[in-house]
């Protein structure tokens, strides 16, 4: 599912159901804090700042506790791998947005630079 569109091309939503094989269904507890917070993927890599984890780095830890409980436990998983984004050079890197991660911003995710 498509979740912004951008002159670079479309970025498309992952899955974020607990499928263990196409969604969050391996992420750790860590992980998906660290996906929410710090927009870092349960692989290591970063996600697109489209997916808005500046907007969730203060939240709680009682608040992702609750949120990776309803996500594990309240979501029917889905079987279904969402369509790979495709973005062009440099862009396509997804290690190049931790770049973004340094820029300032009011809500700040702590700097990986």
């Amino acid at each position: 599912m498509p979740i912004a569109a951008s002159p670079l091309g479309t970025i498309f939503s992952t899955n974020i159901t607990p499928s263990k094989t196409a969604g969050i269904g391996q992420y750790s507890e860590q992980q998906f804090a660290d996906a929410l917070r710090k927009g870092v993927r349960g692989d290591g890599s970063q996600l697109y700042p489209a997916m808005p984890y500046t907007a969730y780095a203060k939240l709680t830890d009682e608040d992702v506790a609750a949120l990776y409980a309803y996500f594990m436990h309240g979501v029917q998983p889905v079987d279904v791998q969402p369509e790979k984004t495709a973005l062009p050079f440099p862009f396509n890197l997804r290690f190049s947005m931790a770049a973004w991660n340094c820029c300032p911003r009011q809500q700040t995710v702590p700097a990986r630079c």
